[in-house]
């Protein structure tokens, strides 16, 4: 820019702007790209060519974007079917919220093909329709060419059908609906052909009650249509808002809530929220859903049996963690029906779990058998379960042998798991095992259910009255040492003692999450290599020269609570100048003081970042002694990059235990890290103007930042855009003046997008914008810890001129630490949750948002 090398030839003047295109410009865009630059840069001359529209442009919609996540986008392809948005450069509205014109075209916007509501649909839209003569499909999905399922009304009608010609039904809507009626809230069930299966709401009303659908169908390969009949013949006049579609049938509550909130946000009265709970109110479970990925959720779907989350408005807990509560007097229990039957000798089952009372009955923990059971199976060896008995003992019961036991405390949490070997069974109590017993009988069952028996219809009030946290099940028998680091994850997380724990977190409540490691039980029985869930692994041979030489070695690590995946320059000493946040806790066992070679290793990709490690040598295990200490190197490491992992080869003696481990860079360049972002500020200059201010201690591969503003805090735009450093080992400010401030309360955050094409979020400040008044800038928002306020428009702010509520308006008690017109207020004590903080100065009140996050 300004010369050519080539030619030695350069510029003598200025360059205010250059812009590139990878095409020509048609004449038209050349001349309004001119002349746009002429008003800016006030240069004479240009003026708008002929072949600009003489009137205000309209625009149509191409594509609708899916909000639930299953990127089932509707769109149309086809410029004269498209909806409109825009007319004549005003935004098709309808009570003020912004709607979708449909001008009675008969090709709407549809989706991709896809099946899902077989026996049972809910479609729901916010509309309007211009006439009541004509058919006006707001969505319907067929499994054919011909009449569409609903919702499709004519002349006061409501159409269900399932797409075969002939095949349909037309129920009357009472009141029937007319063009006179306002945007409104449709809402159409269909179960299927069942008797008073179908039902029709119009802003919470019923218009069509308990008919009986003759056809019903929905089948692979048929598009969800929107603002038209998937065979072409008709479509909506009128506007459409929004569309929610779901394959089952909500209940009246669910119903009314959603409709309700429809009601809010559209402007739409006369829809009421309901009868509310006079108290707060209980929850129970219907699925717990199987962590492994193989599907095998739990369900109970009868209510009297649905085991209790919450209980007037505070959640179950076992310890500090969430809880599901079982009650014997209901049976209340949860099952799954395996799609193949299990067969095979080797068992494992684990769960932590608390018996809140001592029984003269059995109360069952888990039941394995086949779904069709009945009271003469009672015996077969098929049929089995663990449960608690009146002598404060669990068992295991298979084929009338009851045995072998454990005995616990009532009211106390624990782990309990029971292990298969093939030819014996054993339960191990917070890490203590039973006796074995004999058990040389081969597995064959296809149903599993907790707290109650396989069929609770001949072992009724047997359910455990207790509390279950978590549940495994393994068509294995776990290792030892597989099992002694399962159970030391969950003594550290649930904060339970046990016998064989290998891991002790700092305190009861910090480095507690993604608890892993390897060890060795035996020379046959050991864990040589893991992968922890958030970017720490250890690899560990038990060749000789590995750390697991002798019976009873463990390496573990833990976490404190995930910060999002990002690196830091604090706490740094001997030339490193970048860290990961984040920071391991390492217990070491070692039971000959032997040592021996592991490898910590750290994978990008697992812990959230998109970049490729750079030069091996450049990076640096890092330990401190303190959660809050500084960093020191740990010496004597061979370092490698395999793929996206940095592994540190080291010898367990350079290894401490209840020491803080992460990884490091001397060169953010040629071995980077993400990007650091260590401040983010937004300030109101006047009613027009906020200005952002950030700062970098370092990048790595970053193109650029995008300045991001919402009116909500929840839907955001880009505003502007600021080029980034590349790579830097420097601190550089970044400031951008938003100039068209938007009224009352700005949120705004960065989202910093790298070379290819990775990106992340900051966190989010906020500034309220009243002009001519007091507003107040906070940051950042949410916020962990602490929080500054930045007083504008007012001078000689006392601590006592604002406060923090809660949303009861209760003040809360925190610290301040004043700096010119700014405070620091220590969150500390704070739990999370919405507060706001009130300046009340000069007879003048402003109130501004906060959210806590921790």
């Amino acid at each position: 820019i300004g010369g050519s090398a080539a030619y030695s030839s350069y510029m003598i003047g200025y360059i205010s702007e250059l812009i590139v295109f990878p095409s020509a410009l048609s004449t038209i865009e050349r001349q309004y790209l001119e002349w746009g630059q002429s008003q800016y840069y006030s240069i004479s001359g240009p003026s708008l060519a002929a072949g600009f529209p003489t009137s205000t442009p309209s625009a149509y919609v191409t594509r609708w974007y899916d909000q639930s996540g299953n990127g089932r986008d509707a769109s149309q392809a086809t410029t004269a079917n498209q909806p409109r948005i825009l007319n004549a450069g005003v935004i098709e509205k309808q009570n003020g919220v912004p709607s979708i014109y449909f001008s009675g075209l008969t090709n709407g916007l549809f989706t991709a093909n896809f099946s899902g509501y077989a026996t049972a649909a809910c479609f729901n839209g916010v509309a309007k329709v211009n006439t009541n003569v004509t058919y006006n499909t707001i969505v319907n999905k067929t499994n054919n060419n011909n009449f569409p399922c609903p919702i499709d009304f004519y002349n006061g009608s409501v159409l269900v059908g399932n797409g075969v010609s002939g095949q349909y039904n037309t129920f009357a809507a009472s009141p029937p609906f007319n063009n006179t009626q306002p945007l409104g809230i449709w809402t159409h069930q269909a179960n299927g052909t069942t008797v008073s299966g179908v039902n029709a709401y119009y802003n919470s009303s019923q218009i069509v009650t308990n008919q009986t659908a003759s056809y019903y169908g929905d089948a692979a390969g048929a598009a969800l249509y929107i603002g038209s009949r998937y065979d072409g013949v008709t479509g909506l006049n009128g506007w459409i808002s929004e569309v929610i579609t779901f394959g089952t049938i909500p209940s009246n509550t669910d119903r009314q809530f959603l409709e309700w909130t429809q009601g809010q946000y559209y402007n739409i009265s006369g829809i009421a929220l309901g009868t509310l709970p006079s108290g707060a109110a209980n929850a129970y479970v219907t699925t717990w859903y199987d962590q492994s990925g193989n599907g095998r959720n739990l369900t109970q779907t009868t209510t009297s049996r649905q085991p209790q989350i919450i209980n007037a408005g505070n959640i179950i807990k076992l310890g500090k963690r969430p809880s599901i509560q079982g009650t014997n007097a209901l049976q209340t229990n949860l099952t799954v029906t395996l799609s193949t039957s299990y067969t095979g000798t080797q068992l494992s089952f684990n769960s932590v779990l608390q018996s809140d009372i001592n029984s003269t009955a059995n109360l069952r923990v888990v039941s394995v058998g086949n779904a069709a059971l009945t009271s003469a199976d009672y015996n077969s060896t098929n049929y089995f379960n663990i449960n608690q008995r009146s002598t404060n003992q669990f068992v295991v019961e298979r084929n009338s042998v009851i045995n072998p036991t454990t005995t616990f405390t009532v009211g106390s949490p624990m782990v309990l798991s029971t292990r298969f070997i093939g030819t014996n069974r054993q339960l191990f109590n917070n890490g203590t095992g039973s006796a074995t017993t004999a058990d040389a009988t081969s597995f064959n069952f296809n149903s599993l259910r907790i707290l109650q028996s396989i069929n609770p219809s001949f072992e009724a009030g047997e359910a455990l009255t207790g509390k279950i946290s978590e549940f495994g099940i393994y068509y294995s028998s776990l290792s030892s040492t597989r099992r002694t680091l399962l159970e030391t994850n969950q003594a550290a997380y649930y904060n339970i003692t046990t016998s064989n724990n290998k891991y002790t977190p700092p305190t009861s409540t910090s480095y507690v999450y993604y608890v892993n490691g390897v060890g060795r039980e035996s020379s046959t029985d050991s864990v040589a290599g893991t992968r922890s869930t958030f970017g720490l692994g250890i690899s560990v041979s038990n060749t000789a020269s590995g750390f697991l030489k002798d019976n009873g070695d463990y390496i573990t690590t833990g976490m404190n609570c995930p910060i999002s995946s990002g690196a830091t320059s604090s706490n740094l000493s001997g030339g490193v100048t970048q860290r990961w946040i984040n920071d391991w806790y390492i217990n070491k066992t070692d039971v000959g003081s032997n040592n021996g070679l592991l490898s910590l290793f750290f994978d990008f990709s697992d812990y959230g970042v998109n970049l490729t490690p750079g030069v091996a040598s450049n990076y640096m295990l890092l330990y401190r002694t303190s959660s809050a200490g500084t960093f020191s190197t740990v010496a004597s490491t061979t370092v490698s990059v395999s793929g996206d992992r940095v592994l540190f080869l080291v010898d367990a003696s350079n290894i401490s235990s209840n020491n803080y481990y992460t990884i490091g860079t001397i060169n953010t360049t040629a071995s980077p890290l993400p990007i650091e972002l260590v401040d983010f500020k937004c300030n109101l200059i006047d009613n027009k103007n906020i200005e952002l201010k950030w700062i970098t201690a370092s990048e790595s591969n970053s193109q650029y930042f995008s300045v991001e503003r919402s009116a909500n805090g929840i839907d955001y735009e880009a505003v502007g855009y600021l080029n980034a450093a590349g790579n830097s080992l420097n601190t550089i400010h970044y400031s951008y003046t938003d100039k068209n401030a938007l009224n009352d309360i700005s949120y705004y955050r960065l989202k910093s997008v790298d070379f290819d094409g990775s990106y992340k979020y900051s966190d989010i400040c906020s500034v309220v914008n009243q002009t001519g008044e007091l507003s107040i800038s906070v940051y950042p928002n949410p916020a962990n810890n602490s929080v500054t306020i930045d007083f504008k428009n007012v001078d000689n702010v006392r601590s006592t001129d604002f406060s923090i509520m809660d949303v009861t308006g209760k003040q809360m008690i925190v610290s301040a630490t004043q700096l010119n017109n700014k405070y620091t207020l220590d969150l500390s004590t704070l739990q999370s949750g919405l507060y706001f903080i009130e300046l009340n100065i000069s007879n003048k009140k402003v109130l501004q948002k906060i959210i806590v996050q921790k």
